[in-house]
C-alpha cells in the first residue's frame, strides 16, 4: 500500500504544471523519493539530522506543535531548513558534492524544496548553485534567493512559494537602490566549501 501511495503521489507531482516544467531530471528523481504529503498539523520547529559522516547533508526532522515528531528521509541531501512565520510553510536546500575545474570540493545547492500545509508546492533551481542563500519574504508567501557560482555575479530572485515562479530579479552589484524585497530577514546560506558543512546566516 505504501508503494502504491508513493507512486500515486509521484504521478500527481509530475502532473502539476507549476512543478513539472523546468525541473532537471536528476532533481526531479531525488525529490520524487521524499515523502509527500506530510501531516497538516502546525509545526513548532525543524532541524536537519545527520545520516552518516559521508553524507553532504542530512534528513529532515519535524517537531509539531502537539509534541509529535517525524523524520523525513531525503537520502542525506537536505540542509538549511527554514520555517515560515505561518508555521505551515517551510523549505530546505537539496545539496550535493561538486568538484570544480580546479579540483576544489564544494557543496552545491541543486534546488530549494518548499512545502505548505503538508504538501510539496514548489521546487526552485537557482541560476547558480555554488553559494546559495535564501529567506522568506512577504510573510510566508515568497522567498528571496541569492545565488552565485564559484565566481562571477550574484543573482537575486524573488519567488512565489505557491507556484515556484520568479516574480522579480536583480543583481547584487547593480548600481542604485536595491528593490524592497531584498530587505528583511537575513539569508540562510548552504554551503560554500567542504569545510563549511553547516548552514550559516548572512552577516
Amino acid at each position: 500500500m505504501r508503494l502504491i501511495a508513493r507512486s500515486l503521489s509521484l504521478v500527481c507531482w509530475l502532473a502539476s504544471p507549476c512543478l513539472a516544467s523546468g525541473i532537471s531530471p536528476d532533481v526531479r528523481a531525488t525529490v520524487a523519493q521524499i515523502d509527500s504529503p506530510l501531516p497538516t498539523k502546525p509545526i513548532k520547529s525543524l532541524n536537519i539530522v545527520p545520516v552518516d559522516s559521508s553524507a553532504q547533508g542530512g534528513d529532515l526532522h519535524i517537531i509539531y506543535s502537539d509534541g509529535s515528531t517525524q523524520r523525513v528521509s531525503t537520502a542525506g541531501q537536505a540542509q538549511a531548513v527554514q520555517l515560515a512565520p505561518d508555521g505551515q510553510t517551510f523549505g530546505f536546500n537539496l545539496v550535493a558534492y561538486y568538484v570544480d575545474t580546479k579540483g576544489d570540493l564544494w557543496i552545491q545547492t541543486k534546488a530549494i524544496v518548499l512545502y505548505r500545509g503538508g504538501k510539496r508546492v514548489a521546487v526552485i533551481e537557482p541560476e547558480k548553485q555554488a553559494t546559495v542563500g535564501w529567506a522568506f519574504r512577504d510573510g510566508s508567501s515568497s522567498i528571496m534567493v541569492s545565488a552565485q557560482g564559484t565566481h562571477g555575479p550574484i543573482y537575486l530572485g524573488l519567488y512565489d512559494v505557491a507556484t515556484g515562479k520568479k516574480k522579480a530579479e536583480a543583481f547584487e552589484f547593480d548600481e542604485g537602490p536595491k528593490p524592497k524585497w531584498t530587505q528583511g530577514a537575513p539569508l540562510l546560506y548552504c554551503c560554500t566549501v567542504k569545510t563549511t558543512v553547516a548552514p550559516y546566516t548572512q552577516k
